[in-house]
């Protein structure tokens, strides 16, 4: 039976499909599958998982580069999302990139969508704890299917390569991306991998596809805390070692550091923790990490990601319109080549590491193990500017460098 609108229709989003077009769209640059799920965590449209898997076996012959996006809050799968339209630009800037590479990918994005936007106006600002709420339901949903589905999809093309040709450019590549709650979704459904493969002593852990991805992740540390231990008891890690997990967080994003944690207060009121001294820093690390996101927690932090000022850039939440050329490949080889042979000595990355990237990014390791394939990120506002200034050309760019980086060979 068809609800009749009401006045409130006006702000409210309705828990129904909001992508109207083909399951699968077919660019001449790239494929898009876009593929949203409901409130409890079921596909709206079942046909759009088949014919994913049925896009993977019509390719399963040829290599692939593919990258999945969740979105986060107050976003959803409309074809007029700006996240979406954003993630399109992204694809195409991929496309190009390809063009100058010795083992072309024909590339491949995944739209993940959920009712991240719930209500419209300014009472959209006023979800943030309910959508944190369905975020958890999402992330223990159909939504694994899918990323089991592309993981094992790359597993069976690459199952014969060797990592030097990967590393020489053969091969299907998997990235993926989360934001906000988004980051959430993604995090739980691939927490449990990452922490087996981080409990194997003496041995390379090994990512989740290629690279993990979580930008402003808006869950509390506590939830981080078994990798911190894994990787403590682990002691180490070998020769070869590169980043699988990448949290990047905005030193001005207000979500996470201001609405998250007064949140947490009222929500774990009758919680018990203990007092736990970290690094002699505080004997309440246990609270700080109930109440903050793994960006906020200053004993967690492992690098800083900044950037010259830019004062012509575009308003943080502009939507990305994609690169006029591609990336000069050569120049990015040589520039890996020379911080190799500066940082990474005998294979090991050395304390205190910095590199700068192609457009201007500055990442510097400020703590821990150098090695450490999980990094917690402090980004300043010219990279990442706020909860939403996510797709900043410069913070784009250094993305998908960073991604090059961990299939290039490293000496």
């Amino acid at each position: 039976m068809t609800r009749r609108p009401g006045l409130f229709d006006f702000f409210w989003e309705p828990n129904a499909p909001r992508w109207d077009r083909a399951t699968f769209d077919r660019k001449d640059a790239y494929d898009l599958a876009v593929i949203e799920f409901d409130d409890q965590g079921w596909y709206h449209k079942p046909e759009s998982r088949n014919a994913l898997e049925a896009h993977l076996r019509q390719f399963e012959a040829e290599d692939l580069a593919i990258f999945v996006f969740i979105h986060g809050w107050r976003h959803n799968a409309a074809a007029t999302d700006d996240n979406l339209h954003s993630f399109r630009s992204l694809l195409r800037d991929a496309a190009k990139s390809e063009i100058g590479r010795t083992h072309k990918k024909k590339i491949l994005g995944i739209y993940i969508g959920w009712r991240g936007l719930s209500l419209h106006g300014m009472l959209s600002y006023a979800t943030f704890y309910t959508r944190m709420s369905t975020a958890f339901r999402v992330a223990v949903g159909s939504v694994r299917e899918i990323l089991a589905l592309v993981r094992r999809h790359q597993r069976e093309r690459n199952r014969n390569l060797s990592d030097e040709q990967i590393e020489q450019g053969l091969g299907t590549r998997l990235v993926l991306a989360g934001h906000s709650f988004g980051a959430l979704v993604l995090f739980s459904a691939v927490a449990e991998y990452l922490i087996e493969s981080i409990a194997r002593p003496k041995k390379v852990v090994r990512p989740f596809g290629d690279l993990i991805i979580l930008v402003n992740p808006a869950f509390e540390a506590t939830r981080y805390q078994p990798l911190v231990t894994a990787a403590l008891a682990r002691g180490g890690y070998p020769s070869g070692q590169r980043v699988c997990f990448m949290a990047v967080t905005a030193a001005n994003d207000w979500a996470t550091g201001i609405t998250f944690p007064i949140g947490r207060w009222f929500g774990t009121w009758f919680e018990a923790v203990r007092r736990i001294k970290i690094d002699g820093i505080t004997d309440h690390a246990q609270r700080d990490a109930n109440l903050n996101t793994i960006g906020h927690i200053k004993w967690l932090r492992t690098h800083r990601l900044t950037a010259p000022v830019q004062p012509a850039a575009a308003p943080a939440t502009a939507k990305y319109e994609g690169r006029k050329e591609g990336p000069d490949l050569a120049k990015e080889n040589a520039d890996f080549t020379v911080f190799n042979e500066q940082w990474r000595r005998d294979g090991v990355l050395q304390e205190h590491w910095e590199r700068t990237y192609s457009d201007g990014a500055h990442l510097q390791h400020v703590a821990g193990d150098a090695s450490n394939p999980f990094w917690i990120v402090e980004a300043s506002k010219e990279v990442v500017d706020g909860h939403n200034g996510i797709f900043r050309p410069v913070f784009l760019d250094f993305l998908r460098q960073l991604a090059d980086d961990r299939m290039r060979r490293a000496i």
